[in-house]
């Protein structure tokens, strides 16, 4: 079961107040020590982008054929 609720119909017209209570939750939260659902894959998502993504030589190989 997936259940979606529409941020607008519980934000009683000031989305943008929530979202800053929401980010004000998840510093807390945090601040603890706790992790969030994916913080971990948006930190390598931030490590593939300024260090590229470490491939084997022999895939690098293989992908270069297919190019030529």
């Amino acid at each position: 079961m997936i259940l979606a609720f529409d941020p607008q119909f519980f934000s009683q017209g000031d989305a943008l107040a929530d979202q800053v209570r929401a980010e004000q939750l998840f510093a807390a939260i945090t601040d603890q020590g706790a992790r969030l659902p994916s913080q971990r894959r948006f930190a390598a998502r931030a490590r593939s982008l300024a260090h590229g993504v470490h491939i084997p030589c022999a895939l690098h190989d293989d992908i270069l054929a297919l190019l030529a």
